[in-house]
């Protein structure tokens, strides 16, 4: 597929207007507003497009997909859609995954990660902070896929994953 540039170039100027930020000259390592202009990708991201698990259809470019067809995505396409965003106008961001640790076992005294725990997020490079991490994905959604269920079954499970633990 073709990488779309120009269009999420001018995609993100025209945000970054509409929250009344300057342009930034795109060949600056740093700008002093880079934090603000990450913000108001992030939260344009958060508030306008939708969580899903769904795919983008095979052979398009996933993120021009994301960020210009569907506007909902996994966090994965929140993660590159707004890394794409920010390298367009010249700003250093790289995408992340990893695990959101959210459920830990009050019997072994650990958390416990599983792969419906995996999460994509961003880094930007600021000035004044060095790398530092942006999550587009809306928080909500997050939070509901990575709820812990703290019924009495799931009291029984975590022992049952403790016993394991021990065991191996």
């Amino acid at each position: 597929w073709s990488v779309r540039k120009d269009e999420i170039a001018a995609f993100a100027r025209n945000i970054l207007e509409q929250a009344t930020l300057d342009r930034r000259d795109p060949r600056a390592r740093y700008d002093p507003l880079d934090e603000q202009r990450v913000t108001a990708l992030c939260n344009h991201l958060r508030d306008n497009f939708s969580y899903t698990l769904t795919n983008p259809p095979p052979k398009t470019d996933p993120i021009g997909e994301f960020l210009f067809q569907n506007r909902a995505g996994h966090c994965e396409l929140f993660a590159s859609g707004l890394a794409a965003m920010c390298r367009s106008i010249g700003i250093s961001a790289r995408v992340m995954t990893g695990y959101r640790l959210s459920e830990f076992s009050w019997i072994g005294k650990f958390y416990v990660v599983r792969q419906d725990d995996a999460h994509a997020w961003c880094e930007i490079e600021l000035a004044h902070a060095g790398w530092r991490t942006f999550d587009a994905t809306p928080p909500a959604a997050v939070a509901a896929e990575h709820r812990v269920d703290r019924s009495w079954w799931s009291s029984i499970h975590e022992l049952h994953e403790y016993l394991d633990y021990l065991w191996m």
